[in-house]
């Protein structure tokens, strides 16, 4: 058993290593991409972040599978864990990257908000105006 807990205890640690690798790695890439919004520089920042992504999504998955034992244990409804993959969903539906009027490429998350909000406010003031329901 010792042995288990052991060798288990060593993946863990790599795993959180690597997660630290491929963040520092994404970093590097969105610098690179600021610097210089290549097709190529995309296409690596895409593939750093999904690899990120995979990662991390194994973590938070262990971390829900324990969360669930401890609240079956209690005798709690576990509610939060059907909420959290809601969390998840839908941060992979939202918009990661935006070409704006100018054909501009935006990744930040608070430009693209904002860029959104440019574009539908005019549309939704002309709809108040007149009776678009």
């Amino acid at each position: 058993m010792q042995t288990t807990i052991e060798y288990s205890k060593v993946i863990a640690k790599n795993r959180k290593a690597q997660l630290l690798r491929s963040e520092e790695i994404l970093k590097l890439r969105e610098e690179n991409f600021n610097n210089n919004p290549s097709e190529e520089n995309i296409t690596k920042l895409d593939e750093a972040r999904s690899e990120y992504e995979a990662l991390y999504d194994y973590i938070i998955q262990g971390k829900i599978i324990r969360s669930r034992a401890n609240w079956y244990e209690q005798g709690e409804k576990n509610s939060k864990y059907f909420l959290n993959p809601e969390t998840s969903k839908t941060k992979r539906t939202s918009v990661r990257r935006l070409i704006n009027a100018d054909e501009k490429l935006i990744l930040n998350s608070k430009s693209i908000t904002n860029e959104l909000d440019d574009f539908y406010t005019p549309l939704y003031k002309n709809c108040e105006s007149r009776d678009c329901n």
